[in-house]
């Protein structure tokens, strides 16, 4: 070989080996910062993110592994990030965290849209501090389907064009409609949270009889399978937010009400200084037969306190000075049509000071026409 050949050979392999060391370099970067998906266990989601499993018996920094990984698990992650304390990272960094702690505590943000006869919807959500990151974030959506029908238990969606497969974390009988079942489903979506995390979300591939985005009421219509909605909620941390702040969500089971509903919840850990942000996500809930308002369909009225015994007003007729005169299941995550889904978050501070659970009613006052909707999840942000 001659000496410029062997020059061009030897300058040839170099370049292979900065490739192939920038791209070992950049599979090394991703590896770490790859997070655990929740609803999988923490072996099976470093097989499938990172490519490597550990042994499933390890402890996680004074609990128990946390296998699967959901998402209360991954909130008391958050909870111990928030408390600054320290957590093994090949089970669970957490996003916008260090190995030492978060920025802040652990708050979040819901928004949602009304998605009935459409199977799509585009979620506007607000309100989150310019300078937060995201720590983790999950979909939510409710269909209705026919009795007797087949119910799919992983059903896909696509969430700003990606596609994404949820799983069944509710399901109740429901005749509001005919015969049929109601079921609510999640996915994780952090991935594909904005950078800004504010932002409009959209949402398609949901089941649904109709596209048409018609009336539902005139001509009254039900082709199976009916959407309902779906709600964006997503978990932040910010150094606005104080440490030990943290966040868990419930989902809820039972069927529709006609009077009084009552959900009394245990927290993960206990509130050692006060309620702070509740969130209420509800399917069905309208204000008639489409745009006309019936008042005795409007006229649900929610109470949060720290037990059945303590509750304050915070929505509906009567609430104010307390709280939003406006019902928390009126449909208005799809106004001024294709009702049926509601997305409400609201500051709750000052209400339950310390207590190891709080208690959300829901109350229907006796009327000739009453709605008929079912509460899905409710999520707290708590000191």
């Amino acid at each position: 070989m001659s000496r410029k050949n062997y020059r061009g050979a030897v300058i040839l392999g170099l370049a292979l080996l900065l490739v192939s060391g920038g791209l070992q370099a950049l599979a090394a970067q991703e590896q770490a910062t790859q997070e655990v998906p929740l609803g999988a266990t923490a072996t099976e989601a470093l097989v499938e993110y990172i490519g490597e499993s550990y042994p499933a018996t390890e402890q996680l920094d004074g609990y128990e592994e946390l296998n699967p990984v959901d998402e209360e698990s991954l909130e008391m992650l958050a909870d111990k990030y928030a408390d600054g304390e320290t957590i093994f990272e090949k089970y669970a960094r957490l996003p916008g965290c260090t190995k030492t702690g978060c920025p802040g505590g652990i708050d979040h943000m819901a928004a949602g849209a009304g998605t009935r006869n459409m199977g799509f919807g585009t979620i506007r959500l607000r309100g989150v501090p310019a300078t937060a990151r995201p720590v983790t974030a999950f979909l939510y959506w409710s269909t209705i389907y026919a009795s007797g029908s087949p119910i799919p238990t992983n059903p896909t969606v696509y969430f700003r064009g990606f596609m994404r497969t949820g799983s069944i974390v509710s399901s109740t009988p429901f005749p509001c409609w005919g015969p049929g079942t109601l079921v609510t489903y999640r996915v994780w979506v952090f991935p594909f949270i904005l950078p800004t995390i504010n932002g409009d979300y959209p949402v398609t591939g949901l089941a649904s009889g109709l596209t048409t985005g018609q009336d539902p009421w005139v001509p009254f219509n039900t082709v199976f399978p009916l959407s309902q909605g779906t709600s964006l909620v997503v978990l932040y941390t910010d150094k606005s937010i104080p440490r030990g702040t943290f966040v868990q969500i419930h989902h809820l089971t039972g069927t529709q009400f006609f009077g009084t509903m009552t959900f009394n919840h245990t927290l993960y850990r206990p509130i050692t200084v006060d309620a702070i942000k509740h969130t209420r996500i509800g399917a069905d809930g309208q204000v008639g037969g489409g745009m006309p308002n019936i008042s005795s369909m409007t006229d649900e009225r929610t109470y949060f306190g720290r037990d059945q015994f303590s509750l304050v007003q915070i929505r509906g007729n009567g609430c104010a000075p307390t709280g939003s005169e406006d019902s928390d299941l009126n449909g208005t995550d799809g106004e001024p049509m294709n009702q049926l889904w509601d997305t409400h978050t609201m500051d709750v501070t000052g209400i339950t000071g310390p207590t190891p659970g709080y208690t959300v009613q829901y109350q229907q006052p006796t009327g000739p026409i009453r709605d008929c909707v079912l509460p899905r999840i409710h999520v707290i942000t708590a000191r």
